[in-house]
């Protein structure tokens, strides 16, 4: 704890006092003094644990404070405050809280950070590694272990914490009315979005991540990409973004955001558009469960039996038979220079105690 080097700093002036060979009476009152202070410093100050989240919606970081405030009772001298943070700001808040030297000590964010932040040399790998150790190997899967490797050091830089898979909902009842196949392929994907869109009615096809400032679109691209062939590397790793097979995703992807509503969309107006019926399909991960079932209160579907009616694909295949899906796997993160040993200490209760409360935080 920060008291810690306070307690150093006043042992080195009572051995500097003793070499000096003051009177025993004059040192056994600076003792008595260093023991007083020490005890006001020690009642008085706690670790505070900065935890920025990127589950941020209200109900999520109501179930974050309340594991923070059991942790709390578990550990009265450490103080952790929930931070909400918009993932599409995470990386600029990140850097501003550098410059300041006020990074926090932990956050959740997902993997797609983990080693950009290593690289910048942001995440404490060796406080990772002690925490996932303390846990033990075996409590984590080994395909999540190694996705989180530092590709400096080779260690950890990161603590997995879950993970989901991202696909297309689509309405049942409507796809059977129209004698349509599931959309599971580049063809009837296109075939039922074209089939659907009647933007004089307000009916719109499929609504597909086209804000170029939200990581959305890029998990919704991402899959149709995979499914073409398209990686956005050559064999030599170098960036390579003119392939045949992505310029032909990339006019694919076109076609069918016109086939959706107007204007810059992610996945906010993939939820509304689809939960009052003004969309046959949407991208989304399984977080739109409860939303669809009419158990968030700020989200009032206006479908009958919503629910009931809707399907998942979460595995797309491309022109040339090639199956892909996009899948997120989250972590948190413990940054350098902050309070190591609470923040450790916090991220084990998370993935312990605290860690059923996290997986039904919300359905998904």
């Amino acid at each position: 704890m920060r008291y810690r080097k306070i307690i150093v700093f006043l042992e080195r002036i009572l051995k500097y006092l003793k070499e000096k060979k003051m009177k025993k009476s004059i040192v056994l009152l600076l003792v008595l003094i260093m023991v007083f202070s020490v005890s006001i410093f020690a009642f008085a100050e706690k670790t505070v644990v900065e935890f920025w989240t990127t589950d941020n919606e209200k109900a999520r970081v109501d179930v974050q404070e309340a594991i923070a405030a059991d942790f709390m009772k578990l550990h009265p001298d450490i103080e952790v405050k929930v931070i909400p943070v918009n993932e599409p700001d995470l990386p600029t808040k990140i850097a501003t809280a550098k410059a300041a030297g006020r990074l926090p000590d932990v956050c959740r964010f997902g993997l797609e950070y983990v080693a950009g932040f290593a690289i910048d040399g942001l995440l404490d790998t060796k406080a990772a590694t002690m925490a996932i150790a303390d846990m033990g190997y075996a409590s984590f899967y080994k395909g999540a272990l190694d996705l989180v490797r530092s590709p400096v050091e080779g260690i950890w830089a990161a603590v997995p914490i879950d993970g989901w898979v991202q696909g297309i909902w689509y309405r049942k009842d409507l796809f059977a009315e129209k004698g349509l196949a599931a959309p599971t392929s580049w063809d009837t994907i296109l075939e039922a979005a074209k089939a659907f869109y009647d933007p004089a009615s307000a009916m719109y096809g499929i609504v597909i991540g086209t804000d170029p400032g939200q990581v959305f679109t890029q998990q919704v691209f991402e899959p149709f990409a995979l499914s073409n062939g398209a990686t956005g590397f050559d064999k030599d790793g170098n960036i390579v973004m003119n392939t045949p097979e992505m310029v032909e995703t990339l006019d694919y992807y076109t076609k069918l955001a016109a086939y959706g509503p107007p204007g810059a969309c992610y996945w906010r107006e993939a939820r509304q558009y689809y939960i009052i019926g003004q969309a046959a399909m949407m991208f989304y991960s399984p977080y739109i469960m409860d939303d669809i079932a009419g158990l968030v209160e700020a989200y009032q579907v206006t479908v009958p039996d919503l629910a009931k009616n809707t399907g998942f694909c979460p595995i797309i295949t491309g022109p040339r038979g090639i199956k892909a899906s996009y899948g997120q796997l989250v972590t948190l993160g413990i940054f350098k220079d902050t309070d190591t040993e609470a923040a450790i200490e916090f991220v084990k209760y998370v993935l312990g105690p605290g860690y059923v409360d996290i997986l039904f935080m919300s359905p998904g």
